[in-house]
């Protein structure tokens, strides 16, 4: 029995020692995921468990276990300087001017977004070629800058979406709502609502929100989706480092309801640190690479939500732009192409099924496919400004000839 006593007692203290410099670790990252909003934060936290642990590797008696102490905190240490290298390679480079900080903030309820009032020069380098560099401004509201009409009883539209909407890797004047003002001659009111990264979940959580209400002028009311397939990887809770925060809904007896925010808590703050980690990013987007077909139900209630709630806050119509023509270039990818196309065929069915007014976007490009090097920017996949322009003009002028009347629709209704 005393033999055992002793025997436990140093296994005790070093339990006790090495919950310690975790415990230590955990606040240190956490601290500076809340300290140094950068690109390189997991790296930071790498090297912050690195240190917490070096303590436990000299106090250790056995030269086994100090010796796997070590090899731990080595591999770790090769860790942070690997992601960093990745992020200096792989992820673009934001300059603020006239401020300091990060160009993406917290937001309760959308999870995150860009910083009101931030000027920002965004250069994405991979392998040392520049891929794009573009200005972003962003107004007090937090939307991008969009010049269009200004009158109190000015008809307004309104898109909401993601990166191709916001117009990542392009200038102010070559996103797709600032096209569309200008190709409606700025006679309405256009707010870019979009941000990169987000999903039909951000969409709709905004619409419900209200925020939308002081922005929309007296005149005719319109809300613009663009949606692309990868949106049913960003709803459906399949990559929950890519939702920390973000807003959280479900299919319920055929409807969408809010559950609350993805990971709240401890668990989201540990998660959000993963999720700035270059080579965690990069994993989860090739998981997200193909869209899984079997969200569209939710996809398709939470649109039908979101076209009810337009109409209903804002007396505004909800149309949704549906990139049947994925602008990445899928090559001889002959299984993600059609698990794209199953997706997108899934999209379009929940909305025809449920009334909500939509429109192919190869049904305003016919020519997509033959001007597709040109229509997207090379080592971006994003829209290029040539492929906003006509885009623009197309949708102007099909939502001019038809618009879609009320709140509820269909494909063919806006032919």
């Amino acid at each position: 029995m005393a033999t055992a006593h002793v025997t436990a007692g140093p296994l005790s203290r070093k339990a006790v020692v090495l919950a310690t410099c975790f415990g230590i670790a955990l606040v240190g990252a956490l601290a500076i995921s809340q300290l140094a909003p950068s690109r390189f934060v997991a790296s930071y936290a790498l090297v912050a468990l690195s240190v917490a642990l070096a303590p436990l590797a000299v106090g250790l008696r056995s030269r086994r276990g100090a010796g796997g102490l070590w090899l731990a905190i080595s591999s770790l240490l090769a860790l942070a300087a690997l992601d960093a290298e990745v992020s200096i390679l792989f992820w673009p480079v934001i300059t603020l001017q006239g401020a300091s900080g990060s160009f993406i903030v917290a937001d309760p309820l959308l999870g995150y977004g860009p910083r009101p009032g931030a000027h920002a020069t965004i250069t994405w380098r991979r392998l040392g070629r520049v891929i794009y560099a573009a200005h972003y401004t962003i107004g007090s509201d937090g939307f991008r800058s969009t010049r269009g009409a200004s009158g109190q009883a000015a008809a307004t539209t309104v898109f909401v979406g993601d990166s191709y909407t916001f117009g990542d890797g392009l200038n102010d004047s070559q996103t797709l709502p600032q096209q569309y003002a200008d190709a409606t001659d700025h006679r309405q009111k256009v707010i870019n609502a979009a941000f990169s990264g987000y999903g039909t979940n951000q969409v709709l959580a905004l619409i419900d929100s209200g925020r939308l209400t002081s922005h929309f002028g007296g005149g005719p009311r319109l809300v613009i989706y663009p949606a692309i397939d990868e949106h049913l990887g960003r709803i459906d809770g399949r990559s929950p480092l890519h939702r920390v925060g973000t807003p959280h809904y479900a299919l319920i007896n055929g409807a969408a309801r809010f559950l609350g925010p993805f990971h709240p808590g401890l668990e989201g703050q540990i998660l959000d640190i993963a999720s700035r980690s270059a080579i965690v990013s990069s994993l989860r987007d090739l998981a997200l690479a193909a869209p899984r077909a079997d969200a569209a139900p939710l996809f398709g209630a939470m649109v039908e939500r979101a076209r009810d709630d337009a109409e209903r806050l804002y007396g505004a119509s909800f149309i949704v732009v549906l990139w049947d023509e994925p602008v990445w270039q899928d090559g001889d990818n002959r299984r993600r192409s059609s698990q794209r196309a199953a997706a997108v065929t899934a999209m379009a069915d929940q909305m025809a099924r449920r009334g909500v007014a939509f429109v192919r976007v190869s049904a305003l490009l016919p020519d997509y496919k033959a001007h597709m090097s040109e229509y997207v920017m090379a080592g971006s996949g994003h829209p290029s400004a040539l492929l906003n322009r006509r885009l623009a003009r197309a949708l102007a002028a099909r939502l001019t000839r038809t618009p879609p009347s009320g709140a509820r629709g269909s494909e063919a209704s806006i032919r």
